[in-house]
């Protein structure tokens, strides 16, 4: 049968469609949802299978696929937004979210809501509109309503929700299935209505959603042509099934390798010159499983440039991104005179053996939609060509600890052992003690709300201002943590919970680790002190009272 993309898009009934693709086809011929991934690294990953079903990422210019019958399903966005609402609210209680979804009620949600939030609240409108243009700068919503018509046009097939039955005879007549009563899935189990919202939320809703209530309705119509085209030709005499029921071509890229050549654009303000990779131990293009390695930009500026962002991204043979990330991301925003420059990414490598290709931009934003200056493709490649460890096998290295103890009286006795393939003691290593205890600590992200008795997640950024090492694994590693204090500096929590650093942190190097904190459970007026600590050692903010990151913090 002709293969089959469903570009799902969160609480439009997706899941029941997914599920009734599993019952037609079998388990083995479905992907499951394909979750933050983008739409043309997923085709080629999954194209093997005949429906690849997910909630995708596109970039502008992005096109779907020609060899697939391509499909998505709309929702009123009212009805959908508080479908989703609830949902996070109380099906999704234990996900990382918005703290205010959990906290909350719904009327103060909608009042905190920036402008840049209420945009955002314009799901379909934001996942659709990338297959309507090929702009390189940044849209309006006015725009993106625009270019999203064009999208619904390009699918092959259109559904609502609210019409998900209809639709899914549609598909039984399409392909020749027979038809079986569709299961709904993944249903928000307390939520209100939309004839329950008062006049008031009726009204405010209404105006955050105008562009997508009229993108619902143009794709409804589409539905509702495409339905009676459907019932004309099963009066006619049915539809003519081997139109649809042939094998499809396989697409280029499946068996292809990444296309090399470099392709460039952007209006070079601030110029590209060259790109080295070069493995620490290895050499130039050369880089081992285990290995630090550096991706060194050589870049020019033709005149001052205000605001820089440096971004990388890897690819595999097939083109598929394995690892991408930018100056900002990281931390760091530049200005720049005009000159020249050079910019290291310094990475630990994890990348199994292969060949590997090179994307970079430099813009002036978060994305190069905002501003572009010159963005490359291809422009560099690289070899990992074997592995420094020996410890692992299997597709990726990744750090790995084993521990046994006794449930009851059993005994048990723990004995070191030495390896033959590489002669490494599995407890680890020992690390010596810091002299030095300098740090910066900062947060990666906006910290704007904390609620008694959550647990939250937030980024900081750690870098090593010192000249020695901080040991990650091993006897007295570095770990992150944080205290709490009272206003007068009175400690109320002394030990907060550990993070643990990814890997080791060289002087001059920074991470960014994701740091779990524990809000105590009363309302008060705190402090949140996070610091590095040496376990066995020593806090650094009480060897360095300038290596802590401060902050107050109300609880109410």
């Amino acid at each position: 049968m002709r293969k089959i993309l469903h570009f799902h898009i969160p609480k439009t009934g997706g899941l029941a469609i997914q599920h009734y693709f599993v019952e037609r086809l079998g388990k083995e011929h479905v992907s499951d949802t394909i979750l933050g991934r983008r739409l043309k690294d997923a085709l080629v990953q999954f194209s093997h299978l005949d429906v690849v079903s997910g909630h995708f990422l596109l970039q502008h210019g992005d096109s779907l696929p020609q060899d697939r019958c391509c499909m998505t399903v709309l929702r009123n966005p009212i009805d959908r937004f508080l479908s989703e609402y609830f949902y996070h609210k109380s099906d999704g209680a234990e996900r990382l979210l918005d703290s205010r979804r959990h906290v909350l009620s719904l009327d103060t949600y909608l009042e905190q809501l920036s402008l840049n939030e209420q945009e955002a609240m314009a799901i379909q409108i934001g996942m659709l509109y990338s297959l309507g243009t090929s702009s390189r700068t940044i849209l309006s919503l006015e725009e993106k309503f625009t270019a999203a018509i064009k999208a619904i046009d390009s699918f092959e097939l259109i559904g609502v929700q609210e019409e998900l039955e209809d639709f899914a005879c549609m598909l039984d007549a399409r392909f020749g299935w027979e038809h079986v009563p569709l299961k709904l899935k993944n249903v928000t189990s307390q939520r209100i209505k939309t004839e329950s919202l008062s006049p008031q939320h009726t009204q405010k809703l209404r105006a955050f959603f105008a562009h997508e209530l009229e993108l619902y309705e143009y794709a409804k119509s589409r539905f509702q042509a495409s339905r009676r085209e459907f019932i004309k030709r099963s009066i006619a005499g049915g539809l003519d099934k081997n139109t649809e029921i042939v094998a499809s071509s396989p697409m280029p890229c499946e068996e292809s390798i990444c296309d090399q050549h470099t392709t460039e654009f952007g209006d070079k303000r601030c110029s590209i010159e060259e790109v080295c990779i070069t493995g620490e131990n290895s050499g130039a293009s050369m880089v081992m499983i285990g290995e630090y390695f550096d991706i060194s930009l050589k870049i020019k500026a033709a005149n001052a440039i205000d605001t820089l962002n440096v971004s990388i991204a890897i690819k595999d043979e097939r083109g598929l991104l394995i690892f991408s990330t930018n100056s900002m991301l990281l931390g760091h925003i530049y200005s720049l005179s005009r000159g020249e420059y050079v910019v290291h990414f310094k990475i630990f490598n994890r990348m199994p053996r292969g060949s590997y290709y090179i994307d970079t931009t430099l813009m002036a934003g978060e994305n190069q939609y905002i501003g572009c200056f010159h963005s490359c493709e291809n422009i560099a490649s690289f070899t990992v060509y074997d592995s420094a460890v020996m410890h692992f096998e299997g597709h990726i290295f990744m750090d790995a600890d084993v521990s046994l103890a006794s449930t009851g009286d059993s005994i048990y006795e723990h004995k070191p052992y030495v390896a033959a393939a590489h002669q490494v003691r599995s407890f680890g290593r020992n690390n010596k003690k810091l002299h030095q205890f300098k740090s910066s600590v900062l947060p990666a992200a906006r910290i704007e709300n904390f609620f008694p008795g959550m647990d939250m997640c937030i980024p900081m950024r750690l870098e090593n201002t010192g000249d020695e090492t901080w040991a990650a694994y091993g006897r007295q590693p570095v770990a992150l943590t944080y205290r709490w204090l009272a206003k007068d500096g009175e400690i109320v929590v002394a030990d907060g919970l550990r993070t643990r650093l990814p890997a080791d942190v060289l002087p001059g190097m920074a991470v960014i680790v994701p740091m779990q904190i524990n809000v105590p459970a009363e309302p008060q007026s705190l402090q949140l002190m996070v610091s590095l600590v040496q376990e066995a050692v020593a806090w650094f903010v009480d060897r360095n009272p300038d290596a802590a990151y401060i902050m107050p913090v109300e609880l109410v």
